[in-house]
Order: C-alpha cells, then structure tokens, then sequence
C-alpha cells in the first residue's frame, strides 16, 4: 500500500506540474492568474493587436510603478467589471493585448528587451450576454535600466552594533555602513564575536532608492564544569559563590572567568577559564596541603634562546630549572630575528618536566599570474608590483586583491592568508568593449561583422569585441561595402557611407545584325509633358549621445526616446532638446543635410545648491567626496546628487554624514556638533577571548577598546586558558600606538592510548581521532572526556587530562560482548537471506556466534512476497525464525504491462530527445526573429522535459520496487 500511495502522488505532482504551465505565455502565469484565453479575447470584441484608439483620459485613472525587470499595473476598485490589459511602444501605435484581471493589480515581466519607454492602455469592459467596451485610459512609465543598477543604497544595521558585514566574501565594514550595490542576489554574512552568525545565501537587492536591512543577531551562551581533587571544596565564581564541587554553571555568556576553590586544611587555588564556543568548559582544580618542589628542562629550535621564568632570567636553552614550586608558572623565551615565545607550565612535585619549543615567524607567501601579464596588483588598495607576483612574503591576515590592467576589467576578491602558507592565483582577465555606429544612404542596408549578421543600418551597439575585424555591408540593388577595421577597447568608432546603384543591364546586338533573344521588356507608362518626376530627396542621420546617456531627446518638442539614440531625418533645421533628473534642460538646434550624418555630443551640467556648512566648534575642516572645501563656516555650490560630508578638527573625532542634495532648493544651511576626541587604544588577540592586565589590572577581554590611558610605560599582559601567556613592557604616548595585537600560542599535547583488544576506535569528545595503539598529535591541553569503541565489545567511557608538549598515556581494557545464535526456516525452503542487507545463504539456516544487538532479517523466493523482521540476539542463547511465505509480489502494479521500468526508461528518452529537436528549432526561430513560434518551442520543450524526468523516476521506482 506504501508503494502504491508513493507512485500516486508521482502521478499527481507530474500531472499538476505540467499543467502549471501556460502555452501562451509562461512568464506572465507566475504573477497573475487573470490571463484568459482566445475565447476572452474573441469575447471582448476587441483582437490581438487591433490599432486601438484610447481616449487620452478616462472616467478613471491608472498608474505604473517599476519593479525589478518588471512594472506593476495599479488599477481602481470597481465591483462586477473587468480591466482587458494592453501595451505598445509607441503612444499613438498598435496596443497588443496581454491580459484580463478582475484585481487592483496586474504585473507584466515580459518586457521588451531594449526600449526605454513603455505605454499601457486599459479598457473597461463589463460582463452580460455580451462584453462591450465601456471606457478606457492609458498612461507612461518610463525603465531607466541604468538608474536602477547604480542607485539602490542598503543600509545594513544589527543588534548589537559593529557586527561584521561580508558581502560575496568581501568584508565592507561593521554596522551601522551604507554602500550601493546593483540589482541581484548577494551572499550575506554577519559576525560578531560572542554571537552566532548569520547568513543569507539569496539576500536579494530590489530597486529602491533607500534599502534597510536590519539583522538581530543571537547570542552565544555557554557551560562550565568545576571539579576538584579532593570534591567538596566551595567554588567562587568571579568572586560570587555558586556552591560545592563538582558543579555546573550554564548559561553564560562567553567571557573570561576567575575560578577560585577553597577547603579546610588545603591551600585555596584561583584559576581563569575562557568561555568562548557553546562546548562545555571543564576545569578541575587539584588542592594540596604544603607546597612541594620540582624542575624543569626547557629546549627551544633553534637554541640560544633566553629563558625568562616569573620574569626572572634563567639561562639560555637548552636548561635545566632546578627547585621550582609545583603549580603554574609563567615562561618567556627570547631570540633575536624571532618573535618571543609566551607560555605556562607546569611543575609537578619531585619530577623532572621537559619542554621544547619551536620559534613561528608569523608571516605566508603570495603568487599571482595574470593573462595576460604585466597589470598592477594591488592588496588593500597599495599597488605591490605588476603580475606575475612570485613568492611575495606578507603577514598573516586577511586582504583585499585586486588587479586591474588598461583595456580590461578589474577583477577584485577577498583573500586570507595564514602562518606558513604559500597562495596562489591564475586569473585571466576580460577585455573591455567596443562601440560602433553606423549609417548609411539610403538606409535599411544589411550589417555583417565578421560574417555575422548584426541588424540593420542605422546601426549602433556597444558590445563588439576590440581588435581586427572585417565589415560587410549590403543592399539589394547596390554594389557591397568590404571594410577592415581595429577598434581599441572602450573606442567609439561612427562610419557613415553612401552606397552606389548598380547599374541598369544593357541589350547588346551581335555581329551577324540579329538581337539576341532577350525578355521582352515591360511597356514604360507615359508620362505627359506638363507633369514633372519629383527628384528623390536623400536623407541624412543624427546621433544624439549625452553624458550622463539616459536622458529625454526632444526634436521640434516632439519626444523620440532616451540617448544614446540615432535616427533618419529629412534635410533641414530641427530644434533639440535634452531633459534629465538632477540635470540642467539643454536646448539647441542642428541642421540636417541629405546622405551626411550629423552627431550630438552634450554633457549636461547638473543642477547645483548653494550649501553653507556650521560647526560647532569653528574651524572645522570641510570635504566632501574626500576634496576640501575650505573650513566652517563656509559656502559653496554643489552639484544634485549623493554627497559623503566629513568635517575634521585637531583633538576632536572626526564627523561623516551623507548629503542628499536634490536640486529642488536652491540654498541650503547645515549645522553639525563635534564630539571632543577621546584617546582609544584597541587590544586584540589571535585567538580572541584572553584576559588583558595593565599592571597587574584586568582591563577587559579581547578584543576591546579602552580608553583614556594616561602617558607612560606599562607592563601589558595578556591570558587565556589553553595558550601560552603574552607579556611586553609599552610605553603610551599621545594616543600611541592605537592597536595592541598579541598573538596568542595554544597549549598541545600527544595522546597514546593502548587497548586490550589492539585497533580499537578513539573518540575525544565525541569526535573521532583515531585508533588505539597510535599516537594521536596536537590535542588541546586539558581534561577531555575519551570513548573506546570496538564492534562485539562494550565501550570504555573515561576522562583523561592532555599535558603540554607531551605524550600522556592511557590503557584501556574492553570486555567481550557473549555471543548469540540465530536459526532460520521458512515454509517453502530454499529462499534467499538477507542479514542487515547482506546476503548470508538460504532457508534452513543456522548461523553461529553472533554478537549481542538486533539484526534485520529479509527472506526473498521467487513468486512470492518478502518476508521482514527484526531480531534481537542475546549472548548464550538461540533465537528461532519460521518463515510461512505468501505466494504473490510485493507491488499490486507488478502484473500490469506499464509496470515494466524498461518501458518507462525508452519513453523517457524518447521525450529527452524531442526536447532536444525543440531546444533546436528555438535557437533557429530565434535567430529568423520568429517570436510567437519561439514561445511555443520554448513550452514544448520545457513540457517534454518536464515529462522526460518524471518517466524516468517512475521507472526508477518501479526497478526499486521488483527488486
């Protein structure tokens, strides 16, 4: 019965799917569903693009708004009626019908691909016997396709504040930061330390003017267990009492904490730990009664290194420590060329502890090969040389590269670079494009570029690849045109060329007086002496472009579009005009002579604003868009548009804002309060987390910033549990230096576990780390909880304390799980068994010296219906399965001839094939500007392909199922 639901809700879901899909227009079917049919279209009256004529303003109104590639109809709200919807290019043209809907709103995304102007015309019909036509209105949007690119401003905040911004791997700054982005998806990831993060791999960028994205992030709590040796001992948890070992202290929040333990007759202890994931923190404190003495023997690669131990000096390694109290002490070792080495140890009653420690210099390698060569590579905006960059040695960290080269884009990417590694980039970079303008006389001559056929005269586009190519221009009727050209990337290159008349074929008469037999010419109508032939008037073109292009072109005030624009004109003088937002009008004249083309090059100058800028206090530096203005108070002009502001003052924290200037005013007065500067000195460690002290003060937990340290030398120190401790004397000056960085050794260990029996599996809080027997490298210092494992044994669960910088061994015995049997029959015999999907022979069957679980027992016969169970096996014992076989099949389908998984295969590769003969014929019809028979070989082929799939899983399910 399962199998039987599972192939109907195939069939159900294929069904559904396939009819989802619209034949006539696929696209418009996602947003509406008030599309009708022919039979609609034949019901209103009115036919597909009919030349309608439209009232210019109806008894209602509608208007558009852009959305992305797509507009929105807004329509009013009238009860029992209609709206039959349509469209045009021109405002006075053809209007095509492209849908009906009862709803206030209607969207369109099929839009045409190249036009900037769109017209939408209404007709209100209302429905009886029959629809007429009752009244209509129309109106205008205009898509700016480059204004919707370049001005969506997101705005990115969180709770809490200055949480990290990585846009597709690129960090842009923490919250709150504005920045412009175009229209698309984007991976989005916010971070900060102590909180979980947050990603969107679709966060979608919609055309707005102002975009806000506010993430609230959440926070990350963590857990502590305290133990201590002997238990019972009363823990302190940054200096509160929290009550007796062992204990458990949960939802924290991740800082650094001071434990301290105290017990009658033993020496309190205090130690810090640091919170810094959700993993539960262990710490065990072991109390002792007197102190006790040991030593230590201290290596370093290379040798020669000063030992510091307490800050006192020791000797130089390799040493020996002699009488030393057992617990932690603090070690430094110092090398010249070498970065110093900061750490703890330990010292452990009448024992001799060895260390050895290796010097890290703190840097990696960068190679980066370009194609071609020789463009300039740049990391975090500081040119590094020109590529191929071979084995560059840079600090560790994280690095904005980008490469940029003259007639090629530049490729831009966040890489991060770590201790002792060597990245490496091959990067073929992309030529920038050309354009080209064409015009002939007469027009409408045939374009090929490099025997490619392009459109027709006029002729503009500004995607052609640079370099050498061969022009081809033709006309029925005229002699060709060869041209070879070179075009520069990002060149603009106008032709203009006359073509010449073929001329008219002659009768010629041969030698012997008789006219060769040609066609009898058609009779030449008459034309009487009194009536003239008009000579033919050749026309010439006009190219209008403008910078910034999208604005409105206006010839004898009649609108033709947006630039860059070419047209056909009769000779004469033509009035232009020019309209943009944020921009001046421009008005001019041009005169057009016949077969020459004129072109129009304007730069508009935009709409300025007289800003005067106040501060408080005066004497302020002014810069907007990083150029000086000159101090405050002061007065300027400034052009319409997005402005970043910033005021700077000695001792005073400088002052950003944005400026939205629209043009509309033409003074305007700004006011801005400084905030006096405050020294901030800003503390970081890799990892993060560790305790910071100032002269033996704790100042907070990395990273952090602090402020107001007065002028001097102080002894700076940084800890964190599980690393070596960093120490440095730094004097502080005048808010130097602003950023204190420590880089932070973790504490590691080797683990060597020996098992009885040998190979078993090893598990350290519950990760695999390996098998018994083997030395396991680089496990953190510390106590860990550790798992044994080995199939017919039982687990050994412990826990198990890593020393630093050496091998602690643990033995571990496992006890034999008892064995079981299992007897098997079936009723008939001779049918397949299968244990835990392993075959392991045929009824009756005894199998011997099982381990204790539970096992999946399947018995198959032909002819008949499998049989299931499941088993448990105990040790010492026998279990007993008898098996009474149903004659039968498993499937209810399996007598039917559709239940064959061949056939289903066969048709689903048949309809894969007529898939791919429709994909082919659209790239045809395509190319022959066939519209309407594209968008039927577009729905043909995603049905047969649709269907192609859903065949294929049926069989799939089928050969499954009779398995």
């Amino acid at each position: 019965m399962k199998l039987k639901s599972i192939l109907i809700i195939i069939f159900i879901f294929l069904l559904s799917f396939l009819y989802a899909k619209n034949p006539k227009n696929p696209k418009s079917m996602k947003n509406t569903k008030s599309t009708k049919s022919t039979k609609d279209t034949k019901d209103t009256g009115l036919e597909l693009g009919e030349k309608l004529k439209f009232e210019t303003k109806g008894k209602f109104n509608i208007s558009t708004k852009i959305l992305k590639k797509s507009i929105q109809i807004n329509l009013p709200v009238m009860e029992k009626h209609r709206f039959v919807i349509y469209r045009s290019m021109e405002k006075e043209g053809t209007y095509t019908k492209i849908g009906i809907t009862k709803k206030t709103t209607f969207i369109d995304k099929k839009l045409f691909k190249g036009t900037d102007y769109y017209y939408v015309a209404v007709a209100l019909v209302k429905e009886k016997n029959q629809w007429k036509q009752i009244n209509s209105s129309k109106t205008g949007a205009v898509i700016e396709i480059k204004e919707v690119i370049t001005e969506v401003s997101v705005n990115f905040t969180s709770v809490p504040k200055k949480a990290v911004v990585i846009i597709n791997n690129e960090n842009i700054g923490n919250t709150p930061v504005v920045k412009k982005y175009k229209v698309g998806e984007y991976q989005l990831t916010m971070q900060k330390e102590g909180y979980k993060t947050y990603k969107d791999f679709k966060f979608n960028v919609e055309y707005k003017k102002n975009m806000k994205v506010n993430i609230k992030l959440e926070k990350i709590k963590g857990s502590i267990n305290i133990t201590t040796t002997p238990p019972g001992a009363s823990i302190k948890l940054n200096r509160k009492v929290i009550g007796k070992s062992p204990l458990r202290k949960d939802n924290l929040d991740l800082a650094t904490y001071t434990i301290e333990a105290a017990l009658k007759d033993y020496q309190p202890i205090k130690k810090a730990v640091i919170l810094n994931s959700e993993t539960p923190a262990s710490v065990n404190l072991t109390l002792s009664k007197t102190p006790v003495i040991g030593s230590v023997r201290i290596d370093s690669n290379p040798k020669g290194a000063d030992i510091f131990i307490d800050n006192i000096k020791r000797g130089r390694t390799p040493y020996i420590v002699k009488n030393l109290n057992a617990g932690i002490h603090a070690l430094i070792l110092k090398k010249k060329d070498h970065n110093d080495i900061i750490n703890e140890i330990e010292i452990e009653a009448n024992i001799q502890k060895n260390y050895n420690f290796t010097f890290v210099k703190e840097h990696g390698f960068l190679s980066v090969k370009t194609s071609p060569n020789s463009a300039d590579c740049f990391l975090n905006e500081k040119l590094i040389g020109k590529t191929p960059v071979n084995s560059l040695k840079i600090n560790k960290g994280i690095y904005n590269l980008a490469i940029r080269k003259e007639n090629y884009t530049d490729f831009k990417e966040m890489i991060r670079v770590d201790v002792g590694q060597h990245f490496k980039r091959d990067i073929i970079l992309s030529m920038q494009k050309a354009t080209l303008i064409i015009n002939t006389y007469p027009d409408k001559a045939t374009v090929k570029i490099q025997g490619k056929s392009y459109g027709f005269t006029p002729f503009m586009s500004d995607n052609i690849q640079p370099g050498k190519i061969t022009l081809n221009i033709t006309k029925p009727g005229f002699e060709p045109i060869f041209r070879q050209l070179s075009l520069s990337p990002d060149s603009k290159e106008n032709l203009y060329f006359s073509l010449k008349a073929l001329p008219a074929p002659r009768v010629v008469t041969p030698p012997t007086g008789k006219p060769s037999v040609i066609p009898t010419p058609l009779p030449v109508k008459q034309v009487p002496p009194a009536v003239k032939k008009r000579p033919v008037v050749r026309k010439g073109t006009l190219s209008a472009t403008t910078s910034p292009p999208g604005a409105a072109f206006y010839l004898n005030n009649k609108y033709y579009g947006r630039t860059p624009f070419i047209l056909s004109l009769m000779p004469g003088k033509y009035k232009i005009k020019f309209k943009r937002s944020l921009y001046k009008e421009w008005n001019g004249s041009v005169i057009i002579q016949a077969g020459i083309g004129r072109e129009v090059n304007i730069k508009l100058s935009p709409v300025e604003t007289y800003l005067k800028i106040n501060s408080t206090p005066p004497g302020a530096d002014i810069y907007i868009n990083n150029i000086n203005y000159g101090k405050t108070p002061g007065g300027f002009n400034i052009p319409a548009g997005n402005h970043v502001l910033n005021l700077k003052k000695q001792h005073y924290d400088d002052y950003s804002a944005e400026l939205k200037i629209t043009g509309a005013r033409r003074r305007m007065t700004k006011h801005y309060r400084m905030k006096k500067e405050v020294k901030k000195y800003l503390f970081t460690s890799i990892p993060p987390n560790a305790e910071v002290f100032l002269n033996k003060r704790m100042i907070g937990l990395t990273p952090f910033e602090y402020l107001d340290i007065k002028d001097g030398l102080y002894n700076i120190k940084f800890k964190r549990t599980g690393c070596r401790p960093w120490q440095k004397k730094i004097k502080f000056s005048m808010g130097n230096p602003p950023r204190i960085t420590a880089n932070l050794i973790a504490l590691r260990g080797d683990l060597l576990i020996r098992s009885t029996p040998p190979s078993c599996n090893i598990y350290v809080n519950n990760n695999r780390v390996g098998v018994s027997g083997n030395i396991i490298k680089n496990i953190h210092a510390g106590y860990h909880n550790i798992r044994v494992t080995k199939e017919g044994y039982y687990d050994y669960n412990g826990r198990i304390r890593i020393y630093d910088n050496r091998v602690t061994s643990h033995r571990v015995h496992l006890i034999e799980k008892p064995k079981g049997n299992l007897s098997i029959n079936s009723t008939p015999m001779n049918a397949k068994v299968y244990i835990n999907s392993l075959f392991r022979g045929a009824t009756p069957l005894l199998l011997e010296g099982l381990t204790e679980n539970k096992y999946r027992v399947r018995l198959k016969l032909n002819s008949h219906k499998t049989y299931k169970t499941i088993v448990t096996v105990l040790g010492n014992r026998t279990e007993y399965i008898n098996a009474a076989l149903i004659p039968g099949s498993d499937c209810c389908l399996s007598n039917y001839f559709f239940s064959k998984p061949v056939l289903w295969y066969i048709a689903s590769g048949l309809l894969l094939g007529g898939a791919g003969w429709a994909w082919y014929e659209e790239n045809r019809a395509l190319k022959a500007g066939k519209g309407k028979y594209r968008s039927v070989l577009h729905d043909t082929r995603n049905g047969l392909a649709y269907a192609s799939g859903g065949c294929l899983l049926i069989g799939l399910t089928l050969h499954i199922a009779f398995d």
